[in-house]
């Protein structure tokens, strides 16, 4: 695994390639999810780990308005020990980055300030890859039993997913 911000921390490997290793912002080794394509400047989920000897890893996932500028729209998702809650919530990042993709094609969904508003404008639940991993979580549309599991299996990471994009839209400038 490669260096995780220069630090001698392996970067877990269930940060996928969309997750960019941070400049230097931060004490502890950061990587950042840029969710529009205004980089930097816009959106980004920051990932941060920190180990200490003899405990778990701990993990924090934050959403930032903007990653350069530090202001009262951060919101902290997720902070623990949990590495399956840390593996969901990089996840559900990566899934509501496609949900905000498809989100500012339509300029008139754009007028909801949460995710429950989205579904006055759109079916908001099958927005981005939300179907795509529920697929991959084993769901058919055919076998009542398997769909059950795939709904359970699923449920977090996309209420996670619809969390981070109701906050995106109830911040957004």
């Amino acid at each position: 695994m490669p260096a995780f911000n220069e630090e001698e921390l392996a970067r877990p490997q269930w940060l996928g390639d969309a997750w960019a290793d941070s400049p230097s912002h931060n004490v502890l080794p950061t990587a950042i999810l840029c969710v529009t394509a205004d980089g930097l400047d816009g959106p980004a989920i920051e990932c941060r780990l920190s180990r200490s000897p003899g405990e778990l890893d701990r993990y924090e996932f934050t959403y930032q308005r903007s990653w350069v500028v530090d202001d009262d729209a951060d919101r902290l998702l997720y902070s623990g020990r949990d590495e399956n809650a840390a593996r969901q919530w990089a996840r559900a990042a990566e899934i509501a980055k496609t949900i905000i993709a498809e989100v500012l094609q339509h300029p008139e969904w754009l007028t909801a300030r949460s995710f429950s508003e989205l579904h006055d404008r759109c079916d908001a639940n099958v927005l981005g890859d939300q179907e795509a991993f529920l697929v991959s979580c084993g769901w058919t549309g055919a076998d009542d039993i398997a769909d059950e599991a795939a709904l359970t299996a699923s449920t977090d990471v996309l209420n996670f997913a619809q969390s981070i994009v109701g906050i995106w839209l109830a911040t957004r400038r």
